[in-house]
């Protein structure tokens, strides 16, 4: 789980980006361990739900289908709101380069900037040479967002759904 990371043997090739939860479950020194092997972000619970879906986003999403996903028991004008702030909170903590905008107006990861280890998995996985069996096993770190808070009812449902999922492949 996500307290590996805080092991002394524990070492980064290319750390870009660690996403440490809000709920403060780590101490100070194990934030600070996580933050010189790399660069910490803290992002709230609907950031995090924002990013964790977009890791597992193929093509890129609409705007719509996000705030809805976000904010499933509001209305449609909170929906947009908690989008806006989701997405301002993340591209102020990871950088603006990391959410992709399709012309259309889709939201996505920029694979040219963060890597999702989900998507890494998930393309290992899938592939029939030794080196990507090598490498899905070397990925695989437990549940997809073992340890995660519920946002709500349907994003649990949303979870759920991507672990069975990512055990078929």
């Amino acid at each position: 789980g996500t307290h590996a990371l805080f092991q002394d043997d524990v070492v980064f090739h290319r750390l870009e980006m660690a996403v440490i939860d809000e709920q403060h479950r780590f101490g100070v020194a194990e934030r600070q361990r996580v933050q010189a092997k790399g660069h910490g972000v803290h992002l709230p619970e609907r950031s995090r739900a924002l990013l964790a879906y977009l890791a597992m986003a193929e093509p890129p999403v609409s705007r719509a289908a996000l705030a809805s996903f976000l904010s499933p028991d509001e209305g449609e004008q909170d929906q947009r709101r908690n989008l806006r702030q989701a997405l301002y909170i993340l591209r102020q903590e990871a950088g603006r380069q990391v959410i992709a905008c399709t012309e259309q107006g889709d939201l996505g990861l920029n694979e040219t900037f963060v890597r999702a280890d989900v998507r890494d998995f998930g393309r290992a996985v899938t592939s029939d040479d030794e080196q990507s069996a090598i490498s899905a096993i070397e990925l695989y770190r437990g549940s997809f967002l073992q340890g995660e808070t519920s946002l709500s009812s349907d994003f649990e449902d949303w979870v759920r759904a991507r672990r069975r999922e990512l055990l078929d492949w």
